[in-house]
């Protein structure tokens, strides 16, 4: 991989490719123009096709040529097999004959879904800072991951003013050093997207790939850049000074997608998951709530549990082996909780008193899962059945509690029993601990 390791400045536009633009109407050739195919940095990732030198043919005036924009048309490519769709996101052709074509989906450069390749390279935007080499195996794949040569100068500009830059570079090939198609190629990287952004706990995906042969000839491209956001050192389970844990992970993780029903299920709680991390404290709790009611059903799907979503909650974490009592690890939520008991017990004495039966009321808490959904069901429903007890001071704690459950319910569902960073008591940034 050294021949790519200069790749990807920060914030700085990746010529991909050059080559001949056209369009076409009825099969003829309306306009064409040199192309260059470039990832952009910024404002977001995204792949465009920057056209210049236009010829154009049978629009003669410049009201014609503008309608250009708004015309459903797919921007073709020479040595592209399939029209790239898209939208012309700055449209110049009359006045310095060029435009700018944005692609609104991948786009397969070189090769096709049939095409062998012997091992694909791949790059990371703004990955977490680990610097030692990760080697990631599962039954039939090995992933060897590298930070970038110009890491030290890219991850501190990275650290101070946010932005983009390719920080890693990974290859990846079968075990055995057997060929295998694109289409694999395309699942194993997808798949790759999914474990990275839970390492991370924000979007992060494999950019570029480039798929080569025995003979170290490139066969494949997609043009491709996933949704990543701009740099920012985000929490979540993992620490970047232990990459073991990673290479633990891999395996358990591999294998719980290959499980019927499971990928789809981790592809939607794990993008409620990294969401509700850089979401604002009200959002990331009822996010966090979605992404474990789904894990929930997926759980006991075929043997439903009776109960509330807060028992049904209870019953999950409790099989995985996960706490669930409010203890001093969230002193706000803690005091919440005798507030709110408090005032559950008041509430039965006057009734019992005044013999009548209020609708709606308030229930005791009697443990974490318990305040978790009392605290979501408290943003999202306009009558408050606490009241007056304020439940402000606790959010932000409820909040941690909840991807504090989800990363560790993900962990255990993937076998994994190792060192983990507990966002819920851990009092530096890079301290760890064993999984419960």
């Amino acid at each position: 991989m050294d021949n790519i390791s200069a790749f990807g400045d920060w914030n700085q536009s990746i010529l991909i490719a050059k080559d001949e633009a056209f369009f076409k109407e009825d099969n003829e050739i309306i306009l064409s123009g040199d192309a260059e195919v470039r990832l952009d940095l910024l404002p977001n990732p995204r792949i465009k096709v920057y056209v210049n030198n236009i010829q154009i043919f049978e629009y003669e005036t410049a009201y014609q040529l503008s309608c250009l924009a708004f015309q459903p048309l797919d921007l073709e490519l020479k040595n592209v097999k399939k029209p790239i769709k898209g939208s012309m996101s700055e449209n110049n052709i009359f006045n310095s004959k060029s435009f700018v074509w944005s692609s609104h989906e991948p786009i397969i450069g070189v090769g096709d879904d049939d095409t062998q390749i012997q091992y694909v390279v791949f790059h990371l935007l703004n990955f977490k800072k680990v610097l030692k080499p990760v080697k990631l195996k599962c039954e039939n794949w090995i992933i060897e991951l590298l930070p970038s040569q110009k890491y030290e100068e890219r991850f501190k500009k990275l650290e101070n003013y946010g932005g983009y830059a390719i920080t890693h570079h990974g290859c990846l090939k079968k075990v055995d050093d057997t060929p295998f198609s694109s289409k694999e190629a395309e699942e194993i990287l997808f798949a790759l997207f999914l474990f990275f952004s839970f390492a991370k706990g924000d979007q992060c995906g494999a950019v570029y790939p480039m798929g080569f042969d025995p003979s170290d000839n490139k066969v494949w491209e997609s043009w491709y850049a996933p949704h990543v956001t701009s740099f920012s050192n985000t929490t979540s389970w993992f620490v970047e000074l232990y990459p073991k844990h990673l290479e633990d992970l891999f395996f358990g993780f591999m294998h719980k997608l290959h499980e019927s029903g499971w990928k789809d299920t981790f592809r939607r709680v794990l993008y409620w998951y990294y969401t509700a991390n850089n979401s604002n404290i009200d959002s990331g709790i009822i996010l966090a709530q979605t992404a474990l009611e789904k894990l929930i059903y997926m759980y006991f799907k075929g043997n439903p549990i009776d109960g509330d979503a807060a028992k049904q909650l209870k019953k999950l974490l409790s099989e995985l082996g996960i706490p669930v009592c409010i203890n001093l690890d969230t002193p706000e939520l803690l005091k919440l909780a005798k507030e709110v008991n408090k005032l559950v017990k008041k509430k039965k004495e006057e009734e019992k008193l005044l013999d009548i039966k209020t609708k709606n009321r308030p229930s005791k808490w009697t443990d974490a899962p318990n305040a978790l959904m009392e605290m979501r069901n408290y943003l999202v429903h306009p009558e408050h059945k606490y009241d007056p007890v304020d439940f402000r001071p606790a959010i932000y704690e409820t909040k941690t509690l909840g991807l504090w459950y989800l990363e560790l319910s993900l962990l255990k569902l993937c076998g994994y029993s190792g060192e983990y960073h507990n966002r819920l008591t851990s009092k530096w940034v890079n301290q760890i601990e064993h999984v419960p």
